[in-house]
């Protein structure tokens, strides 16, 4: 189980705790997804480099042009808690676009 569905599970399972009453079931849940679409939104505002998919810098650096701070440690950190929270809060978000970046941070 990754880490993005374990925080999926424990937002839906809180949730459904409020069930009976439907509407504080969805207030819940929404109060949840928006807490860690918050939780998410703080490394892209560190660093703005990690919004969006990542693969138009990969592009880049494979090409010789240079990006500063597209590659590092922290840029991947960056990166892997903004997909976390962002897939936990059930947002359509797709994995392979940070996933390329990620690994062009690890060369």
């Amino acid at each position: 189980v990754s880490a993005a569905d374990g925080l999926h599970d424990v937002k839906i399972n809180y949730a459904q705790t409020f069930m009976p009453d439907y509407r504080k079931g969805f207030a819940v849940h929404v109060g949840i997804s928006l807490l860690y679409v918050t939780i998410a939104y703080i490394p892209v505002a560190y660093r703005p480099i990690v919004a969006g998919s990542g693969i138009d810098y990969a592009k880049a650096i494979l090409n010789g042009i240079t990006v500063p701070e597209a590659s590092g440690l922290l840029t991947m950190l960056c990166k892997g808690v903004g997909i976390v929270f962002t897939s936990a809060a059930s947002l359509p978000v797709g994995l392979e676009g940070p996933m390329i970046h990620s690994g062009l941070c690890l060369k």
